[in-house]
């Protein structure tokens, strides 16, 4: 990975990061201050419909 590719990397990661971190204050900010924890999933399927998802992510647990 050149050094242009891996600038862009970087900045959007960190995009992606304060995206991320805006949302998650701004739905603590709806709960009056309560957090709720969140789990990343990987290995989610491609356009699987919520009902699918759920099947998928209620296995993992």
């Amino acid at each position: 990975m050149n050094y242009w590719m891996q600038s862009a990397f970087r900045t959007r990661c960190t995009a992606v990061g304060y995206l991320s971190r805006m949302i998650t204050e701004y739905y603590v900010k709806l709960r009056g201050g309560k957090e709720s924890p969140t789990t990343c999933f990987s290995g989610v399927p491609a356009g699987v419909s919520f009902r699918e998802f759920n099947a998928f992510i209620n296995h993992l647990a």
